[in-house]
């Protein structure tokens, strides 16, 4: 039985101590990002967006997008948002449909642009769904539809 408690302590151990390493290297992240210390932001976000972390890849992005701290490269922008969109950041998902929308960085892809503008609006953010009703009412992406 002692062994039994010492086996799920361990286990339990292993699981939790990453857990709080990503959140604490995922905040100095975000807190460097904000007092724009771009390069300790890259080097503690870039580890956990190769990772799969969504919210270490929306904010790479971003820095990929503004140039801060490393080369504009919009084509790696995009990359990070739609990695961290294709699981769900709703943040990334509308970036993602405004970028598609406008056609300036990307191609004008209106039937991209809807998809991802749906995916954010169905998660409650009230830009996307009033882009939305614009798509829905003009006919961008998705047949004309006033209801």
């Amino acid at each position: 039985m002692k062994q039994l408690i010492s086996l799920v302590l361990a286990i339990s151990l292993m699981i939790c101590v990453p857990t709080i390493v990503i959140a604490d290297d995922l905040q100095d992240g975000i807190k460097a990002l904000q007092q724009k210390d771009y390069k300790t932001a890259l080097e503690k976000l870039t580890p956990l967006a190769k990772r799969g972390n969504a919210k270490a890849q929306r904010r790479l992005g971003l820095m990929y997008f503004n140039g801060n701290e490393v080369k504009q490269n919009y084509k790696i922008a995009i990359k990070w948002f739609s990695l961290a969109a294709e699981q769900g950041d709703r943040n990334s998902q509308f970036f993602l449909g405004a970028v598609y929308s406008l056609g300036e960085i990307v191609p004008k892809d209106y039937k991209k642009a809807f998809k991802w503008v749906k995916l954010a609006a169905k998660q409650g953010d009230i830009n996307a769904q009033a882009i939305l009703g614009e798509m829905y009412n003009h006919g961008k992406g998705i047949n004309q539809n006033y209801k």
